[in-house]
């Protein structure tokens, strides 16, 4: 009886410690967000970022060609917000590519892995400014 108690405690043991070693896999599906923006000259814009289930910070990865100002910044609850404003009177089409993968290059377009662990997000933002088939404005494109 002794013996088979001390087995059976082997075997938990034995069970326990592979268990333990196993390499856990935790690789997320990353998420993609393509948005279509429209906006007059001149006009700001904010978007809420999505939560960040990540490690890393959000970050601009590819900034905005066309634009005053294009930045991330903390609201007062500690939620991430990206602003942008066109540049003055640029009338024509602009990108930016924000995410949280901390690899450097960024996962624009197709949502790149995340060196630090945690669900990767990458959010695309494509903006058409002003009617550029009327007349005035800067119409480069």
């Amino acid at each position: 009886m002794k013996n088979i108690i001390s087995l059976f405690i082997a075997v938990i043991m034995i069970s326990v410690g592979i268990y333990s070693c196993k390499k856990e896999t935790n690789a997320q599906t990353p998420i993609v967000c393509n948005m279509n923006i429209t906006l007059k000259q001149n006009e700001s814009y904010a978007f809420n970022m999505p939560a960040n289930n990540s490690s890393s910070a959000f970050r601009i990865t590819t900034p905005a060609s066309h634009c005053k100002m294009s930045l991330m910044y903390k609201n007062s609850c500690g939620g991430d917000i990206y602003q942008y404003t066109t540049a003055l009177d640029y009338c024509g089409i602009d990108f930016v590519c924000i995410d949280n993968t901390g690899n450097g290059s960024g996962g624009c377009m197709n949502g790149g892995g995340n060196k630090n662990g945690g669900q990767t997000t990458t959010v695309n933002i494509h903006f058409t400014i002003g009617n550029c088939n009327s007349t005035g404005g800067n119409t480069n494109k």
